[in-house]
């Protein structure tokens, strides 16, 4: 819930395992045990998403929804959709033909 709700904010492993009172290694053990996948492809995941929903459901422009999903830069926003979704965020929000 604290990731879904801090998506546009800057998430660290460190931060995340203070929070859960534990090292960093043992909350990524713990976390990849529990999800299948590591934090942060996790942390990628609902960030991509999140930039999902957001594509669906405005009009936004992809600089605003890259910074709304957490993406630091616009390129990183676009490699990492791409490479989840596999097509680019203007390709995904063209309506059908």
């Amino acid at each position: 819930d604290y990731i879904d709700a801090n998506i546009a904010n800057e998430i660290s492993l460190a931060s995340i395992a203070k929070k859960a009172g534990l090292s960093e290694s043992a909350f990524s053990r713990r976390f990849s045990a529990i999800n299948g996948i590591s934090f942060k492809q996790y942390i990628v995941e609902r960030k991509i998403e999140r930039a999902i929903f957001l594509l669906r459901n405005t009009n936004r422009k992809m600089i605003d929804i890259a910074q709304d999903s957490g993406f630091d830069s616009i390129s990183g926003f676009y490699c990492a959709f791409k490479k989840k979704t596999g097509t680019t965020p203007s390709r995904f929000s063209e309506p059908d033909i």
